[in-house]
């Protein structure tokens, strides 16, 4: 293996120590004579070129298992090099003192022995866990094309690597493939690893390129091929293509002798393509085959999936107790079974959002990002910081739902995962309305109408797109431009109540909209189907206060409007319940309970970070005579101290107690990510890069944005 002494001349005018004295080592001096290497000992040589394919610093260790010596036999060789300056100490590994001279003696190394010693040191590197993926990368460079294949060490070393290093499992298992011959038995399994790598590696698009391709294939596998079926009917579903997807399924569920585990699992991912469609009767009816055992007894995860698609759909057709003790019943299936590709808990928080269970859907959230961690679930990845967001903004956190919504779309639309984008796309067009910025909305309601048709099926997406678009046209063109748009869905309320299980407030919208253009007959309907469905959930205290609040708004009766809003559990709703029983005062001429109703709607949307609606409630109160203080949001600058918002002021607070990103997430209840994004936020608005530098800022400003001491 060992290159001759007289192969190693280098180039001249190499920059080195001059080593020969032991005292006088002067950066920036040059070889003047190549002999320096060129007379290393034959039995240095070795060492010398392991060191040169090692390319970073490397351990002695590692390149003693490499040529297959104990360390002390290599001493003498380590201390030839040394005193030819070839190498020199780095801590606690050994380096080329210049990457000039590495390379020169790398390159003359013969092209068998270099990818021998790459596949070698990638052997020695892959079974520690702080130098797999260096390990990969020479595996990689062993086995290049004209090098001789080596893929059961591949294969191998994909398996080592699967949860440890999602890339460089991709690329080795990628490596393997291209490496495998079309005849070989081995390529179909070594297809579904490299799928599987991919996906695992959020290298979605790829992964679903070379499904598809695979699967045109004729004379496949059968077990091996609806594995990977199912992983693309998967991929198609979170990919935003819900009809594609339950096409696949029924096509596997219509295969002859599929093997039960993979019926299941079919089963499963068409019901929850169909309730994205959306296609209800067609779900209920395979829910409801799976529940009642028509073909055979359902496994855990088949039946979790029933429970979870009739839960849905209960709930969507406005039956929320019902729907939501099915979907508590798909959880504790689910927990029993395989979690993989269906997190109900995931489902059951966006229930919860709505009703205001607030604590309860936090807790869901959590606990399904656990799930979706533990089982490495990547497709399902950007639904944790969707109902995240969902979660914030609904709870007043709007700072909070933005950070978490961007998030969302960078995840998803680097992976493809375009399923998530059209309700973070919505998430952040109503947080820029809450803020009182209507061209941003705006642009957002754009980017939404701009993403391709099949994306944007999604019922929630679907429906809470038009309910934010009508607002925005609502606050440019005036009530009667929002009813336009609205005008098909008030007639179908009563029977597809989507829109008022989404948002409690938007009953009171929707009835206050068609009484000012002066369409009372569908502010009625509106009214009807709100208390049709109080009635139908007694016990719920937000879709009963909804239900108030629109009937208040018709008999213009105040007292119900506080009412309502002491029973809502969503902080702007509340605000807006207090502000229609203030101006149904202010009509009434009683200035004094008007101004109490303002100044509850005031402190509530300002809890809610609604600016424009605080902004027009201050408005309100000075017709009344009132000149409310305040530090609004609008009032705030673009930089400094005083621009920063009450969330960031908290998470710089934390910070200044000197604690990790982590622990400000967990002590603010917040994810690491959101975190991350408000602490950049900070340091650009301020102007600094070091957490000492913003340290010593909150250490100079107080609790409200002043100097201290001013």
């Amino acid at each position: 293996m060992a290159t001759s002494p007289s192969q190693l001349t280098l180039p001249r005018e190499i920059p080195r120590h001059s080593g020969r004295t032991g005292g006088d080592r002067r950066a920036g001096a040059v070889v003047a004579d190549p002999a320096d290497l060129a007379g290393l000992s034959a039995d240095t040589v070795p060492l010398l070129e392991v060191a040169a394919v090692f390319g970073a610093p490397f351990s002695i260790d590692d390149a003693a298992a490499v040529l297959g010596q104990p360390v002390g036999r290599l001493l003498p060789a380590l201390h030839e090099m040394l005193a030819a300056d070839a190498v020199v100490p780095s801590r606690d590994r050994m380096a080329f003192r210049h990457e000039m001279v590495r390379r020169a003696v790398y390159a003359r190394i013969p092209e068998p022995i270099r990818r021998a010693l790459h596949r070698e040191i990638g052997r020695v590197l892959l079974g520690r866990d702080d130098s797999a993926v260096a390990g990969a990368t020479h595996l990689i460079e062993g086995t290049r094309s004209g090098g001789r294949p080596d893929t059961g060490v591949l294969d191998q070393a994909v398996r080592e690597l699967a949860g440890r290093s999602s890339p460089a499992a991709a690329d080795l298992a990628l490596r393997a493939l291209e490496l495998t011959e079309d005849t070989d038995e081995e390529r179909f399994s070594r297809t579904a690893t490299a799928v599987d790598a991919l996906v695992a590696a959020r290298r979605i698009g790829e992964a679903g390129e070379l499904a598809r391709a695979t699967l045109a294939l004729p004379r496949l596998p059968a077990r091996p091929a609806a594995e990977l079926r199912l992983t693309l009917t998967t991929i198609l579903l979170m990919s935003g293509q819900a009809d594609q997807a339950a096409a696949e399924a029924a096509a596997m569920l219509a295969e002859p002798g599929l093997p039960e585990r993979h019926r299941d699992d079919a089963r499963r991912t068409q019901l929850y393509a169909l309730l994205a469609v959306p296609d209800f009767a067609s779900a209920e009816v395979a829910a409801e085959a799976i529940l009642a055992g028509q073909e055979r007894p359902g496994s855990d995860a088949a039946l979790a999936g029933a429970l979870l698609a009739l839960g849905w759909i209960a709930w969507c057709q406005g039956n929320l107790t019902i729907g939501r003790g099915l979907m508590q019943a798909a959880v504790r299936r689910g927990d029993r079974g395989d979690s993989r590709g269906q997190h109900p808990r995931l489902w059951l928080a966006t229930m919860l959002v709505a009703v205001g269970e607030f604590g309860e859907a936090a807790t869901a959230v959590d606990q399904a990002a656990e799930e979706v961690g533990l089982a490495a679930d990547t497709l399902w990845e950007p639904a944790v910081p969707l109902l995240r967001a969902r979660l914030a903004l609904a709870a007043g956190r709007v700072d909070d739902a933005v950070a978490e919504a961007r998030l969302v779309l960078t995840a998803a639309e680097g992976q493809g995962l375009r399923q998530s984008v059209p309700l973070a796309t919505v998430t952040l067009a109503q947080a820029a309305l809450r803020d009182g910025d209507l061209s941003e909305a705006a642009r957002w309601i754009e980017r939404d109408r701009d993403q391709p048709d099949e994306s944007r099926v999604c019922s929630l997406g679907a429906t809470a797109r038009v309910w934010v678009e009508a607002q925005l046209v609502g606050a440019r063109d005036g009530s009667a431009a929002a009813l336009r748009i609205l005008a098909g869905w008030y007639e179908s309320l009563a029977t597809q109540p989507l829109l008022l299980l989404q948002d409690p407030a938007a009953a009171a919208w929707l009835t206050r909209v068609a009484l000012s253009a002066g369409d009372r007959d569908r502010a009625e309907a509106v009214v009807v189907a709100a208390e049709l469905l109080a009635r139908s959930n007694a016990g719920l205290r937000s879709v009963r206060a909804a239900a108030d609040h629109a009937r208040a708004l018709v008999d213009a009766d105040p007292a119900a409007a506080q009412r309502a809003a002491g029973e809502y559990r969503h902080p702007w709703s509340a605000a807006s319940a207090h502000e229609d029983a203030g101006v149904i005062h202010a009509r009434g001429c009683d200035r004094t309970a008007a101004r109490t109703a303002f100044e509850q709607a005031l402190a509530g949307y300002e809890k809610a970070g609604a600016n424009r609606d605080t902004a027009r409630v201050r408005s309100k109160l000075r017709d009344l005579g009132v000149r409310p203080c305040h530090w609004a949001r609008a009032d705030r600058p673009t930089c400094g101290w005083a621009s920063l918002t009450e969330t960031e002021r908290r998470v710089a607070d934390i910070v200044a107690e000197g604690l990790t990103n982590p622990q400000v997430a967990e002590r603010l209840f917040l994810s690491r990510h959101t975190v991350d994004f408000h602490l950049r936020q900070v340091f650009r608005k301020l102007g600094i890069r070091s957490r000492v530098e913003l340290t010593r800022l909150v250490i100079q400003h107080d609790g409200d944005g002043r100097p201290s001491g001013a």
